[in-house]
């Protein structure tokens, strides 16, 4: 065993190697997040372990919070690392990183609410609605109506919006 300070962030590690004289050597977390070295593209393979995208656990450099990133930031040394928070307090609303951090809230979201353009109803949709086009409910689109009451007296409902005929017994 062998102690080192880790050549990018300064930490001392315990290593179970002996580090040759001169060479640079990297501590645990450093080594982790050090990006893979560019080969020859593997055919069938995801881009990483899982098949998910790289997510990188830091330290904030400024607050020291514990934070994860979702992606690997080029050129930016570990020691110099901002958590989610500091960043949008660095650089704003107008940034790249927000602009980021925007999409990545609007993936989360499963279901966008609309208001139809036929019948006023509040439906939802799957995707994000464009303002430009008309939506439809699911009611418009399949050109269903709800019956009037009075059309429903002698009719039994089976589920929504299923109706049949009681039978009379005369």
């Amino acid at each position: 065993m062998a102690i080192i300070n880790c050549s990018l962030c300064n930490a001392e590690e315990d290593v179970p190697f002996q580090p040759r004289e001169g060479s640079s050597v990297l501590c645990r977390k450093c080594f982790k997040a050090q990006p893979k070295p560019a080969g020859p593209p593997k055919k069938h393979v995801p881009r990483t372990q899982h098949g998910t995208r790289v997510s990188l656990f830091i330290d904030c450099s400024e607050c020291g919070k514990h934070d994860e990133l979702d992606y690997v930031p080029k050129g930016t040394p570990m020691n110099e690392m901002l958590c989610n928070d500091c960043a949008a307090k660095r650089f704003g609303d107008a940034s790249h990183w927000a602009e980021v951090s925007r999409a990545k809230e609007s993936e989360a979201r499963t279901e966008w609410a609309f208001i139809c353009d036929d019948c006023g109803r509040e439906d939802y949709l799957k995707f994000a609605p464009m303002a430009s086009r008309t939506y439809q409910c699911n009611r418009c689109f399949s050109d269903q109506e709800v019956p009037a009451k009075e059309r429903l007296q002698d009719k039994a409902k089976l589920e929504s919006n299923v109706f049949i005929r009681k039978r009379s017994d005369t």
